[in-house]
């Protein structure tokens, strides 16, 4: 709950006597953790690691988490969704539509799918309404 408070309102939540600056340490430390457990886990799986084993999956992911939505974490996970299917339509589809283009440029179907998509929602496919007065 106090996570959730410093992140609303950080000026509030001291106001309310929450320790800021530990809820900031304690998150950090807590998402530091689980990215390195995720990195050990990756590199226990694939017998490999370097500095850029996941690169492909963040940017991967980062693509995911725009196309449904930055603000709605039901979008990132629904623009997740859409992106494997974008990247299993493309590696069944393009060997049938071109007989010389392998089925590795999965990414590159989906990709620039993502590029058409983009240029359609640019604020991603559930995207929060904000409204500005003026």
């Amino acid at each position: 709950m106090a996570i959730r408070a410093v992140a609303q309102d950080a000026e509030t939540a001291r106001l309310m006597e929450i320790n800021f600056e530990a809820v900031v340490l304690i998150t950090f430390a807590l998402g530091s953790g689980l990215a390195a457990l995720a990195g050990v886990m990756n590199g226990l799986y694939y017998n490999e690691v370097n500095f850029n084993v996941g690169l492909l999956l963040g940017v991967i992911g980062f693509t995911a988490a725009i196309l449904g939505g930055l603000r709605n974490i039901y979008g990132a996970i629904i623009g997740g969704f859409l992106f494997a299917a974008l990247q299993l339509l493309g590696s069944a589809m393009l060997p049938a539509l071109i007989p010389n283009i392998p089925s590795s440029y999965k990414d590159v179907f989906a990709f620039a799918a993502v590029i058409v998509l983009m240029a359609w929602k640019p604020t991603g496919l559930i995207a929060e309404k904000s409204s500005e007065r003026v």
